[in-house]
């Protein structure tokens, strides 16, 4: 593929559009113990951390 071990180290994972809100989602919502939905904050650095 061309690409040396170093940089494929350093390559960061890329979502792919139909992932994208999954991803965004499971970032500001997690599921309580019974089942329930539940909103928690999540800024910038940890929405956009790759």
């Amino acid at each position: 593929d061309g690409v040396g071990v170093d940089e494929k180290l350093s390559l960061r994972r890329v979502a792919v559009v139909e992932d994208f809100f999954d991803i965004i989602y499971s970032m500001h919502v997690e599921t309580g113990p019974n089942g329930e939905q539940i909103r928690k904050h999540a800024g910038q650095k940890r929405t956009y951390k790759a």
